[in-house]
């Protein structure tokens, strides 16, 4: 999905290339579009990513759970035509990817030494407002360190944004937190990990970021989000 002129997004996904083929697309035009994939392993899929690239001509895309360390060159999986950043850590763990078209000369945003499995890049677009968008990944345990991690990077980002109130934050990627009513931004009964659920919402609401991606991941729960600052200006 996108939005008008300056910032969209689009349906998180887990489908294949051949699978998202399938799928009718908005007009693009001078919208933004931003692709969000959980590639599981990044590795040896640039003809799988390419064609999922060629068919949607996204302007962004944020992958999650690259599975890759730095021995891994981005242009193994992604083209040239990206300016790409990544969050790495050793082969066969999470972590995260956001590329965005080199024409926007995109800069990454220096997260002062975040620990979390988070990466943010900006971009400048008409009349000088500016662009955020942050890939994050939380691995399915029992533990709130990385939402915390999270909660410092938008920390970061709305301090960066405090004297820009046309700036939009783009924030996407696999929570696995799937126990969340999103019609109604609550936990669901009975959910054994309730700490963590309540914790994401808390970051949301306090970073007022609009959670937007309302289709299951698996088994009828949302795992992969897409939330925004300017939820009006998206579809």
């Amino acid at each position: 999905m996108q939005g008008p002129k300056s910032h969209s997004r689009s349906r998180s996904t887990k489908e294949s290339a051949t699978q998202s083929q399938g799928t009718t697309l908005p007009g693009k035009k001078q919208n933004w579009r931003t692709v969000v994939i959980n590639c599981n392993s990044a590795s040896g899929k640039r003809a799988a990513i390419a064609n999922v690239l060629d068919y949607m001509d996204p302007d962004c895309i944020i992958l999650t759970e690259t599975k890759v360390d730095s021995s891994v060159y981005t242009s193994e999986s992604m083209p040239n035509c990206y300016t790409c950043f990544r969050k790495d850590r050793c082969l066969g763990g999470g972590r995260v990817l956001v590329g965005i078209k080199s024409s926007f000369a995109p800069v990454e945003t220096d997260l002062l030494d975040n620990k979390g499995e988070v990466v943010w890049a900006q971009v400048i677009l008409r009349n000088q407002k500016k662009l955020f968008i942050g890939a994050f990944y939380r691995k399915p345990d029992n533990t709130l360190d990385q939402l915390e991690y999270l909660d410092q990077s938008l920390s970061t980002i709305g301090k960066l944004t405090r004297n820009n109130v046309n700036s939009t934050t783009i924030l996407a990627g696999d929570f696995n937190a799937g126990n969340i009513d999103w019609s109604t931004d609550s936990v669901k009964p009975n959910c054994d990990r309730a700490a963590i659920h309540n914790k994401l919402l808390s970051v949301l609401n306090d970073h007022h970021l609009e959670q937007q991606q309302k289709l299951p991941t698996r088994e009828q729960n949302v795992l992969d989000l897409y939330c925004t600052n300017k939820p009006t200006l998206t579809r």
